[in-house]
């Protein structure tokens, strides 16, 4: 008797551990079962160079204190919040937004290790190749 396999196995590579250029390309809300008041936490997924799928960010929805989404936002942004921006933020602002990501392994249990978002940097500052590379003038009198 021949036993086969209903599992399709998947032939992916790990992304290695790093810092990569990304993209802010969704944000959302995650559906889960909340407590009374409770606000369900917000999922940022990253379009991230030599990735074959998005990868995404959990948050729990504040902005306050030392809030990792505050952090990241700024980040993003490349800027501090306002205090009225902080008090009602609009998440459409960071779609499309260029930024940095750190991607870690992450090991659960027995499992495959797994490719995650570890934190969010400010885009690379691009300095125009005139400003990198300045002509350099002698001062020097010649004779």
């Amino acid at each position: 008797m021949v036993i086969t396999s209903t599992i399709q196995t998947k032939n992916t590579v790990l992304m290695q551990e790093g810092t990569y250029a990304a993209v802010v390309k969704a944000i959302k809300p995650v559906k889960k079962v909340l407590q009374d008041g409770e606000k369900p936490p917000v999922e940022i997924e990253f379009a991230v160079a030599g990735a074959a799928e998005p990868m995404p960010r959990r948050y729990p929805q504040r902005l306050d204190g030392r809030s990792p989404l505050k952090r990241e936002v700024q980040a993003i942004l490349g800027r501090t919040l306002s205090v009225p921006e902080i008090a009602s933020f609009d998440t459409d602002q960071l779609l499309n937004r260029n930024c940095q990501v750190v991607v870690v392994h992450q090991h659960n249990g027995g499992s495959k290790p797994k490719a995650v978002i570890k934190t969010v940097l400010a885009a690379p500052v691009v300095i125009p190749a005139a400003a990198a590379s300045p002509a350099v003038t002698s001062t020097a009198a010649t004779a």
